[in-house]
């Protein structure tokens, strides 16, 4: 093997290790970017039915980024969490 065929080689397998690293660096940000907005949907989705059964009751949570955020992060406790603030402010 002469040294062109071996220094070839080497670039191929250094481009394909950049490559791999650059890959590796771009889809977890993505990972974390797509699992923020799943939460912040689940949390829209927990919003509207605590909504419509707070209906019921006549406790009604606001939605906005904010309580989508708590509820995204939280889950059903921060629903609750927003729920009892509410009614401790309406008092």
């Amino acid at each position: 093997m002469d040294l062109f065929a071996l220094a070839l080689i080497f670039v191929i397998l250094a481009l394909l290790f950049v490559t791999v690293m650059v890959g590796h660096l771009l889809i977890k940000p993505l990972k974390t970017v797509v699992k923020v907005f799943n939460n912040g949907f689940y949390g829209l989705i927990v919003l509207l039915g605590g909504n419509y059964l707070g209906l019921f009751f006549g406790i009604k949570v606001p939605v906005n980024l904010a309580t989508v955020a708590v509820t995204g992060v939280l889950g059903i406790p921060g629903f609750f969490l927003l729920l009892l603030f509410q009614v401790l402010l309406k008092g």
